[in-house]
């Protein structure tokens, strides 16, 4: 897995996140007061895509960044459901009793 960026390199990735959604937390929106409140978030689990790269990288509040923890952002699953469909149907639940019995 490669190295956390440290210092000048990481202040770069930083005011580059904040420069592009402009200075707000990626999912809930809340403006920074100052970069100093902003977490650095991997967009895809760090698990899964294990880069530093700027481009997989978000600017998110404490806790937004805390609440994702190492699970998807909900655009990012819908659009990997959409691209890979299950091919089984999923089960049909009714509300009919008719075929309820009393013993």
């Amino acid at each position: 897995m490669p190295n956390k960026p440290k210092g000048p390199v990481r202040r770069a990735r930083k005011r580059y996140a904040a420069y592009v959604i402009r200075h707000r937390c990626a999912y809930c929106r809340r403006p920074f007061e100052s970069l100093d409140a902003a977490t650095l978030d991997h967009i895809m689990p760090r698990c899964l895509w294990p880069t530093w790269s700027a481009n997989a990288l978000a600017l998110a509040c404490l806790d937004c960044n805390r609440r994702k923890a190492d699970r998807f952002p909900l655009l990012v699953a819908l659009l990997l459901a959409d691209r890979f469909p299950v091919h089984e149907p999923a089960p049909v639940f009714t509300t009919d009793r008719s075929s309820v019995t009393a013993s």
